[in-house]
């Protein structure tokens, strides 16, 4: 620095020297300026970038919950949808509960007797359907369109069915007269049986005796069976109480249905659920039965 006088005023005026230290000290003051200036803008840059990674980021995340919230409505869907079909499926514990399934397997019955106790195992009342679904499968079966018989039939529609397990047959109609009932005869041999019948549908257990009693006439000496099969009398004691024998008779072979006949009787019940179908449809359900003829020997009603 140097002083001089001007109008009687001392006056400080730098040195060449100091100019040239003050724009260095200038210069660098800018240049620090200027660094700030760029700090401060880097770290505003670097906050908005953060910021926008974060948008970034949070956006994402709600998209992919967006498409985990189908997944997950989806699944819960599928459950639901599994839950209902295992409910809308019968168990197995079910079936085999089923009020028209034996107590125990029926792989045979052999007498009348033994005919009672399955309906005696069967829950009450019991239809006719329910006892013709109880028995041991396939059936073997003849039906005919005869008419002689206090159990007649009503044409090709509504014929007389027997059912054969072994010795012992089993006759019905599904509709008309004596449809009310079951028919049992037990063969002693081609010409001769024991006869019963059974009332339906079954309300209380039946006694072993049940069948034999119902067809007895008032004073017990005979049965009702007697005007058509002839030669009756006391069963030996091996049968139950009431029991007798008499003259086995089988329907004329002309009157006879073919399993294309039986078949097309199926199909005519499909949709229909009355009780003259439950019963024909009992016999040939999923053509689970075979066809047979009465012995060759047995005689007819004339």
């Amino acid at each position: 620095m140097f002083r001089f006088m001007k109008n009687n005023i001392v006056v400080l005026a730098p040195s060449p020297s100091a100019k040239k230290i003050l724009k260095i000290e200038i210069f660098y003051l800018a240049v620090i300026a200027s660094l700030l200036t760029a700090t401060i803008s880097c770290n505003h840059e670097d906050k908005k970038s953060s910021g926008e990674q974060q948008n970034t980021i949070e956006k994402s995340q709600n998209a992919e919950g967006s498409q985990d919230e189908p997944e997950d409505e989806e699944k819960e869907n599928n459950e639901d949808t599994t839950t209902q079909s295992q409910e809308s499926t019968p168990q197995k514990e079910e079936i085999d509960n089923h009020p028209c399934s034996a107590a125990q397997e029926v792989n045979n019955l052999k007498t009348i007797e033994e005919a009672i106790q399955l309906i005696n195992t069967l829950s009450h009342p019991v239809g006719i359907p329910c006892f013709i679904s109880a028995l041991p499968k396939p059936l073997i079966i003849n039906a005919t369109t005869s008419t002689l018989s206090v159990q007649p039939a009503l044409g090709k529609d509504n014929p007389r069915f027997f059912i054969f397990l072994n010795k012992l047959l089993i006759s019905f109609v599904p509709t008309g007269e004596g449809s009310e009932v079951v028919e049992f005869s037990y063969l002693i041999s081609d010409y001769q049986s024991i006869k019963g019948e059974i009332a339906f549908p079954v309300t209380k257990e039946l006694s072993e005796s049940a069948a034999y009693e119902r067809i007895l006439n008032e004073a017990k000496t005979n049965t009702t069976c007697s005007a058509c099969h002839a030669g009756e009398s006391p069963a030996s004691n091996e049968f139950a109480n009431g029991a007798f024998i008499s003259k086995a008779i089988k329907p004329f072979s002309k009157n006879q249905l073919d399993r294309e006949a039986l078949e097309a009787l199926q199909d005519s019940c499909q949709n229909d659920i009355s009780e003259r179908c439950q019963i024909i449809n009992a016999v040939m359900k999923s053509g689970n039965f075979l066809m047979t003829d009465f012995p060759s020997d047995m005689p007819t009603l004339f």
